[in-house]
């Protein structure tokens, strides 16, 4: 009998401490849920994906129009871009295809920019993550800078996701007689981090 009442302790004991556990791992979900308000993926961040039409309201975000001068190997090229924030921060640029036929941007998304900290990739990688983070998450990673458009590029040799980097944390050299110069992790200084993420088709 006393057996029996050790054992049925020792169960309800237990049950106390998996529903404990259950709780705790709640809490860890919405506090994650809470700071991670939208993931990105192939072609798509949160709800927006490229190839889908730019919505002209939305009630998560304010939205503003915008043209900006960006300067390319052919020169300064004006474009239109939508800047998406909430309460103050910037959070996501959606980039309108280009129709040479007309000369003109149409509705469609064609580029996604991530500048907020609050987006994440199933792996756990966003803006503020450091390079080194990246490179744990992503071991068939690749890192190098085009003149083109003047960018340090770190990205999964299997992904069309690319992870900007800051030019102050470069400190190698380059000589750039390619359109993509090849570069390695020590060619950036410790803790250097993600600034941008850039998604396309």
């Amino acid at each position: 009998m006393v057996l029996i009442l050790l054992a049925l302790t020792a169960c309800k004991e237990n049950q106390k401490k998996s529903v404990e556990t259950s709780g705790e791992e709640k809490q860890v979900n919405k506090t994650l849920n809470e700071s991670t308000i939208g993931k990105i993926s192939e072609g798509k961040v949160a709800s927006f994906e490229i190839g889908d039409k730019i919505p002209q309201n939305i009630k998560k975000y304010q939205i503003q129009q915008k043209e900006q001068t960006r300067y390319t190997e052919g020169g300064p090229v004006k474009e239109v871009i939508y800047i998406l924030s909430k309460e103050g921060e910037k959070h996501l640029v959606l980039k309108p295809e280009f129709d040479p036929s007309t000369k003109s941007y149409n509705q469609t998304i064609a580029e996604i920019f991530v500048f907020s900290e609050k987006y994440k990739t199933a792996e756990n990688i966003g803006v503020g993550s450091t390079l080194t983070e990246f490179s744990k998450a992503y071991p068939d990673f690749k890192i190098w800078y085009t003149y083109v458009s003047d960018r340090y590029v770190a990205e999964n040799s299997n992904s069309s996701i690319q992870f900007l980097l800051n030019e102050k944390d470069f400190k190698g050299n380059i000589q750039p007689e390619e359109v993509k110069v090849p570069l390695q992790l020590d060619d950036f200084s410790e803790g250097a981090k993600i600034s941008k993420i850039r998604i396309y088709q």
